[in-house]
C-alpha cells in the first residue's frame, strides 16, 4: 500500500530593514509611542512615500515603520521594514538611490546614519 507523501508548505519572506535619516523631521516624545496619533499619522505618510517609490516592483511587499529615534547630530532616524514574498534586490537599489538623491516623496532624507539589513526566511 502506498501512502501519500505529506509535506508542509511554508511561506518564507524576505525582510529588508532600513534605518533612514529624516534630518528635517521634528522629533517629539509622541514618536516613542507606536499607538500615538502622531506616530500613526507620520508612519502612514512615510509608508505611502515608500510604496510610491517601490510601485514599479511587481511583487507584493509590505512597508512598516518600526520606530523613531532622535540622534542629536543627525536628526530623526526612522527604522523601516519592507517585507516581500521573494528576494527583490530592486528594493535595496531604489531606496539607496532615493536616499542618495536626498528625498523620499516629500521628505528630505540624508545618507548619514543610513543602514540596511536583509533578513531571509521569516
Amino acid at each position: 500500500m502506498l501512502l501519500p507523501s505529506l509535506f508542509t508548505a511554508t511561506t518564507l519572506f524576505t525582510v529588508y530593514r532600513f534605518t533612514i535619516n529624516f534630518p528635517n523631521l521634528p522629533y517629539s516624545n509622541e514618536l516613542k509611542r507606536p499607538g500615538s496619533a502622531q506616530f500613526v499619522k507620520l508612519s502612514q505618510e512615510i509608508s505611502d512615500a515608500l510604496n510610491t517609490l517601490l510601485s514599479s516592483i511587481p511583487s507584493h511587499h509590505n512597508v512598516t515603520v518600526r520606530d523613531y529615534r532622535y540622534q542629536q547630530v543627525l536628526g530623526t532616524l526612522v527604522t523601516v521594514e519592507i517585507t516581500s514574498r521573494r528576494t527583490e534586490p530592486t528594493i535595496w537599489r531604489l531606496i539607496k538611490r532615493a536616499v542618495r538623491s536626498g528625498h523620499i516623496g516629500r521628505f528630505a532624507v540624508g545618507t548619514d546614519g543610513f543602514e540596511y539589513y536583509t533578513i531571509n526566511g521569516h
